[in-house]
C-alpha cells in the first residue's frame, strides 16, 4: 500500500480506523473484548514519491498513533528512525527531512565516520553546538571542573585574566597557532619568560579539556614547540645537603642541646 497525496493519507488513516473499529465491535458482539486478532493493530504504508519515507499507523491505549519514520538498509541491516507525529509534521516537512536524510547516506562524512544514522545526527548536532563555544566559557567550565579550593580558583581566575582578554570572545576552534605565537611573544619580548611559560601550560590545559570533551578535534597548542620557539624559564638550583652533612649536623644539633652549646 502507498500514499502520494494528503487527501490518500486521510483515506488510509479512515480505513485503520474503520477495520479496528469493525474488529472491536465484532469482538464486543462475541463476548470477547480483547479478541482483535481479525484486525492488524498497525500498518506502514510507503510514500510513493520519497524513498524511505512511511506513514505508520498503531492502535494503541490513547487510540490510533499516527508517525512518518524513515527507514534505511545499511550493512544488511534494516533501520528505522522516527520523523514526527502526524499531523504536527506535515507531508511535505516528512518529505523535506527524508531528502535530507538520504542525502546524508550519500555522503562521504557520514560513510567515513561509520555510525547509524540516529548516531551521525546527534554528532553533527553536538558539533553544530560545538562551534559557539567561546575561550571564555570552556575556560570557565575546565575552572569550574577542577578540585581545587576555591582560593586557588580565584587565583587561577587571576592569572588568566590576559588570557581571558584577548581569546575571551573567540571561539575555541578558530584559535590559531598564530593567534596564540603572537600572545606569547608579546612576554616574551618584555623578559616576562615565566609568566609567558606559566599562561602558555594553561592554555594547554584548557585545549586539553576541550579535547576530552569533544568540543575540537585536536589542539593547537600540540602544534607549538615552545622549546624551540621560547626562551624557558631559568631554573634556580638550590645547593644540595649531602647524606654526610646533614648527619655531622644533626649529630652537632643533638650535643648542642644537651650541652648548651652555640649553633
Amino acid at each position: 500500500m502507498q500514499y502520494t497525496t494528503l487527501h490518500d493519507i486521510k483515506r488510509v488513516i479512515t480505513s485503520f480506523e474503520n477495520s479496528i473499529n469493525k474488529a472491536n465491535n465484532k469482538a464486543n458482539a462475541n463476548n470477547k473484548a480483547n479478541n482483535t486478532s481479525n484486525a492488524s493493530k498497525d500498518l506502514l504504508v510507503s510514500d510513493s514519491t520519497c524513498r524511505g519515507l512511511y506513514l505508520y499507523l498503531r492502535q494503541n491505549k490513547q487510540g490510533i498513533s499516527k508517525a512518518f519514520i524513515f527507514k534505511y538498509k545499511s550493512s544488511n541491516r534494516i533501520y528505522k528512525l522516527t520523523i514526527g507525529q502526524y499531523p504536527h509534521i506535515s507531508l511535505d516537512k516528512a518529505r523535506d527531512i527524508t531528502t535530507q536524510y538520504n542525502s546524508i547516506l550519500q555522503s562521504l562524512e557520514y560513510k567515513e565516520k561509520g555510525l547509524s544514522l540516529k548516531d551521525y545526527l546527534q554528532y553533527m548536532q553536538d558539533k553544530d553546538k560545538n562551534t559557539k563555544l567561546t575561550f571564555k566559557h570552556v575556560f570557565t567550565e575546565w575552572i569550574e571542573k577542577q578540585s581545587i579550593r576555591e582560593t586557588t580558583k580565584k587565583q587561577y581566575m587571576d592569572q588568566s585574566k590576559p588570557l581571558l582578554k584577548v581569546f575571551g570572545n573567540k571561539l575555541i576552534q578558530d584559535i590559531t597557532k598564530n593567534d596564540i605565537v603572537e600572545f606569547l611573544q608579546g612576554y616574551q619580548v618584555r623578559g616576562k619568560i615565566a609568566i609567558c611559560y606559566q599562561l602558555y601550560r594553561m592554555l594547554r590545559r584548557v585545549f586539553d579539556y576541550c579535547i576530552a570533551y569533544d568540543y575540537i578535534e585536536y589542539s593547537v597548542c600540540d602544534r607549538i614547540k615552545y622549546k624551540i620557539i621560547f626562551k624557558l624559564p631559568i631554573v634556580k638550583h638550590h645547593k644540595a645537603i649531602h647524606e654526610k652533612d646533614l648527619k655531622d649536623f644533626v649529630i652537632y644539633s643533638n650535643k648542642a642541646l644537651f650541652n648548651d652549646v652555640d649553633i
